[in-house]
C-alpha cells in the first residue's frame, strides 16, 4: 500500500513582506501623530529594522506594521521582536528577525507529540523541517489538526504532501501479480490437439482446391467436389476451350480422365 506523507516547515514569503512594508511606510506618512518623527521600516537580508523618535512612536510603528502583515496574511508568530535600543540622534531602534525554518528543540517536540498521539504514522527530523508519513491519510489530517492546536511559539506550515511508493513487499506482491496477470493474458505456446485438426483440414482443403476435382467424380461432381470446388472443370481449362457435355466421350476429355477411364 502507498504510504503518504508531508512536511512540517516554518518559513515566510518574503515577497509578501516587502508589501506589507510598502503599505505600513504609507500608512506612517499619513499618521499625523508619527509626522517628524523619523519612523521608518526598513528590510534588511531576512532582518526589518525598524526606527522611529523614541519608546512611544516606535510602538506605535510596531502596530502599524503588525497590522499590514496580518492582512497580507504573514503570520505573526514568524517575527521575533528584539529590545528597543537608543541609537544616533536620540531616536529608538528596533531590529526584527524572521523564522526562517524549524529550531532543533521545536522539531524535537513536535516529532515527541507525534509519537504521544498513537497514530499509526512515523515522523523523522530532518534538517530545519519534520516530515511525517503514513499509510492512512486520515491519520495524517489528524496529525495536522493537533500541530494546530497546539501552541510551540512558531509558525507551522504544512507543504509537500505526496504519495510516496509503495514498500518492498507490497511493491514486490504487486510484481508477482502484474507478471501473473500477464502470463494468463498471452496465448498458450504450446498449440491444441483442436489447433493442430483446423489447421490440418485447413491444408487439405488448400492443397484439394489447387489440383482441381478428382477423376472418379468427373465430369458431373461429387459432394467433395462441390465442397473443394464451386466448378467441376479444372482450372487448367481456358475459357476458349469448349466444354463437354452430359454425353462426353472419351476423346473430349482432358487427359487425366482418359487416363482413368482406359
Amino acid at each position: 500500500m502507498a504510504e503518504s506523507s508531508f512536511d512540517v516547515v516554518s518559513s515566510v514569503d518574503l515577497q509578501e513582506v516587502k508589501n506589507a512594508i510598502g503599505q505600513a511606510m504609507k500608512e506612517i506618512s499619513t499618521r499625523f501623530d508619527l509626522k517628524g518623527t523619523n519612523s521608518n521600516i526598513e528590510l534588511v537580508g531576512e532582518e526589518l529594522i525598524l526606527t522611529s523618535g523614541d519608546d512611544s512612536k516606535m510602538k506605535a510603528v510596531r502596530d502599524v506594521l503588525e497590522g499590514r502583515q496580518v492582512k497580507r496574511n504573514v503570520p505573526l508568530k514568524a517575527l521575533t521582536f528584539g529590545e528597543i535600543q537608543k541609537a544616533l540622534g536620540g531616536t529608538a531602534r528596533q531590529t526584527v528577525t524572521m523564522q526562517k525554518g524549524i529550531p532543533t528543540d521545536k522539531a524535537r517536540e513536535i516529532v515527541k507529540i507525534i509519537k504521544g498521539s498513537k497514530l499509526k504514522v512515523q515522523a523523522a527530523i530532518q534538517a530545519d523541517q519534520v516530515r511525517v508519513s503514513g499509510k492512512s491519510k486520515d491519520d495524517l489530517q489528524t496529525v495536522m489538526q493537533l500541530l494546530k492546536n497546539t501552541d510551540l511559539g512558531i509558525d507551522m506550515q504544512f507543504t509537500n504532501r505526496q504519495a510516496s511508493r509503495t514498500s518492498g513487499k507490497s511493491s514486490s506482491s504487486s510484481r508477482k501479480t502484474s507478471r501473473a496477470w500477464r502470463r494468463s493474458s498471452r496465448p498458450s505456446s504450446a498449440p491444441t490437439s483442436a489447433w493442430w485438426a483446423r489447421s490440418a483440414a485447413t491444408s487439405a482443403e488448400a492443397e484439394a482446391s489447387a489440383s482441381g476435382p478428382p477423376s472418379c467424380c468427373w465430369p458431373a461432381g461429387c459432394a467433395a467436389t462441390a465442397a473443394i470446388a464451386p466448378s467441376p472443370w479444372p482450372r487448367s481449362w481456358s475459357s476458349s476451350t469448349p466444354r463437354p457435355s452430359s454425353t462426353t466421350t472419351s476423346s473430349t476429355r482432358p487427359p487425366s480422365a482418359a487416363a482413368s477411364a482406359a
